[in-house]
Parts: C-alpha cells; structure tokens; sequence
C-alpha cells in the first residue's frame, strides 16, 4: 500500500495529474509479474525490461503523438491547460481558471543560458497561523511572486478548487518547459 501511495505521489510531483491511472498502470504490472516470478524469472530482469519498454514508449509518444506546442502563444497554450480541467470541479470556471494558473506559472517562470526554468515552490514557506494556512514568499533575490486568493463557502471546495487549479499550473508548467502538448488519459495507449 505504501508503494501505491509513493507511485501516486510521484506522479502528481511530476505531471499533476493522473493519479488514478497510475495507480491501475502499477496493479496491472504487479499482476502481469507474478506468472514470470512463477517461472523464475528474477525481479531486476522484469524491472529492467520495463524501463527498456518505458523507454521505447516514451520515445515514440513524444516522436509519433505529441504536438509542438508555441509557449508564446496564450490562446494555444489556454487550450491545452483547459484539457486538464475538462472533468473537474472548476470546470464550470475553466476560462478562468486557466487564465489564473496561467497567469502564475508565467510570473515564476525564469529563463537563461538557453533553459527555462518554472519552479513554483523553491521561495515559497507555507506557515500554519492559529486554523490558517499562510504563505510567505522568502529569499527571492530579484522578487518575482504571484499570490493567488482562493475563498468558498467551505474547506472541501476550497480543496477542491485548489487542487484543480495546482493541476492547471502543472500543465502550465510542463507545456512551457517541454514545448509539447502529449495525448491526454487513454489516448496514449490507444496510439501505443
């Protein structure tokens, strides 16, 4: 069980999204091992052909499926940031929304020797204070901060509407760093 909460954690930590999906993705490599440990195959020759395959994957996804994608171009990014809110809660708000982690992502973001870099959380402390959760901005040389204020008519929405709006600002993030827009959900298995 732990191992299923560290693969959800990591994926959230480096896509933001899909969580549920690589909690199947893991189940189902985990059922597919057992017959080949059946047969005496040791694990470090599974786990490498995975990471041979996981190669091969990743090579033709980004080759054969992704779409390149300008990171100047607001509306066409907006649209690809708005694909990941298509089934959440902010759906209703998606304009909005993705403006607003647009809008963040952007500010973070910083450039130089030919790399970008958006890292959202390096100045940022959050400090519980009585039942609130503050966030301060610290040890920012050249300040470049972006503060967003959420407020709903309860904790759960609030939640809700915070962790949609951190999806947004992932795929902000990935979509400035990587220049590619990647099939969403199934769609890359269906193209696999």
């Amino acid at each position: 069980a732990m191992l299923m909460i560290e693969i959800s954690r990591t994926q959230y930590r480096e896509v933001g999204d899909g969580t549920t999906s690589m909690i199947f993705l893991a189940g189902e490599l985990l059922s597919r091992a057992a017959p080949c440990l059946g047969r005496g195959i040791h694990p470090t020759e599974m786990v490498s052909a995975c990471r041979e395959a996981l190669g091969d994957s990743l090579e033709f996804v980004r080759n054969h499926c992704g779409v390149a994608i300008d990171p100047s171009g607001k509306d066409e990014v907006l649209s690809v940031v708005g694909g990941c809110l298509g089934a959440k809660f902010v759906n209703r708000w998606s304009g909005l929304a993705c403006g607003i982690a647009l809008g963040a992502v952007t500010v973070v973001s910083v450039g130089g020797n030919g790399r970008r870099e958006v890292d959202m959380g390096r100045y940022a402390e959050i400090k519980l204070i009585g039942d609130e959760y503050f966030t301060f901005i610290t040890e920012c040389v050249d300040p470049k901060a972006c503060t967003i204020l959420l407020r709903g008519s309860s904790k759960d929405i609030l939640n809700e509407i915070e962790r949609n709006l951190e999806d947004a600002m992932v795929v902000a993030r990935n979509v400035m760093l990587e220049n590619v827009e990647m099939p969403k959900g199934g769609d890359n298995r269906v193209f696999l």
